[in-house]
Protein backbone atom coordinates (compact mmCIF):
# COMPACT_ATOMS: atom_id res chain seq x y z
CA UNK A 1 0.00 0.00 0.00
CA UNK A 2 2.45 2.49 1.04
CA UNK A 3 3.41 3.01 -3.07
CA UNK A 4 0.41 2.30 -4.40
CA UNK A 5 -1.70 5.91 -4.37
CA UNK A 6 -4.29 4.46 -6.90
CA UNK A 7 -5.10 2.09 -4.64
CA UNK A 8 -5.19 3.78 -1.54
CA UNK A 9 -7.21 6.34 -3.35
CA UNK A 10 -9.39 3.50 -4.19
CA UNK A 11 -10.29 2.11 -0.92
CA UNK A 12 -10.92 5.55 0.60
CA UNK A 13 -13.92 6.33 -2.04
CA UNK A 14 -15.26 2.30 -1.46
CA UNK A 15 -14.84 2.44 2.59
CA UNK A 16 -16.08 5.78 3.19
CA UNK A 17 -18.42 6.05 0.43
CA UNK A 18 -17.03 8.72 -1.85
CA UNK A 19 -18.30 10.24 -4.98
CA UNK A 20 -15.66 8.20 -7.03
CA UNK A 21 -15.28 11.67 -9.18
CA UNK A 22 -13.26 12.92 -6.32
CA UNK A 23 -10.74 9.98 -6.38
CA UNK A 24 -7.99 11.75 -8.20
CA UNK A 25 -8.36 14.75 -6.23
CA UNK A 26 -7.40 13.27 -2.86
CA UNK A 27 -4.43 14.31 -1.78
CA UNK A 28 -2.34 11.58 0.30
CA UNK A 29 0.17 12.60 3.07
CA UNK A 30 4.10 12.07 2.27
CA UNK A 31 5.46 9.79 5.32
CA UNK A 32 9.37 10.29 5.94
CA UNK A 33 11.32 7.07 7.23
CA UNK A 34 11.95 7.38 10.85
CA UNK A 35 15.30 8.27 11.90
CA UNK A 36 17.11 9.24 14.76
CA UNK A 37 18.95 12.69 15.26
CA UNK A 38 22.93 11.92 14.50
CA UNK A 39 25.59 12.88 17.56
CA UNK A 40 26.72 15.67 15.96
CA UNK A 41 23.39 16.98 15.56
CA UNK A 42 22.22 17.13 19.37
CA UNK A 43 26.08 18.90 20.01
CA UNK A 44 25.35 21.56 17.74
CA UNK A 45 21.47 21.82 19.44
CA UNK A 46 23.60 22.13 22.83
CA UNK A 47 25.89 24.44 21.45
CA UNK A 48 23.09 27.11 19.74
CA UNK A 49 21.60 26.55 23.30
CA UNK A 50 24.50 28.21 25.19
CA UNK A 51 23.62 31.46 23.46
CA UNK A 52 19.90 31.49 25.33
CA UNK A 53 19.81 33.41 28.19
CA UNK A 54 18.78 31.38 31.24
CA UNK A 55 19.50 28.41 29.37
CA UNK A 56 21.89 25.38 30.37
CA UNK A 57 22.20 22.03 28.00
CA UNK A 58 24.32 18.84 28.35
CA UNK A 59 24.15 16.43 26.03
CA UNK A 60 24.83 12.67 26.80
CA UNK A 61 23.67 11.42 23.40
CA UNK A 62 23.25 7.95 24.91
CA UNK A 63 21.15 8.74 27.38
CA UNK A 64 18.96 11.04 24.81
CA UNK A 65 18.60 8.90 22.04
CA UNK A 66 17.22 5.11 21.95
CA UNK A 67 17.56 3.39 18.54
CA UNK A 68 15.99 0.50 19.45
CA UNK A 69 12.74 1.29 17.83
CA UNK A 70 13.84 2.47 14.65
CA UNK A 71 15.39 -0.11 11.97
Amino acid sequence: MANDDAGVRSILVNRLGLKPEIEQDIVLPQYQAVRVPSKEYLEKLASWSQNVPNTFVTVDYDKMVDAQFVQ
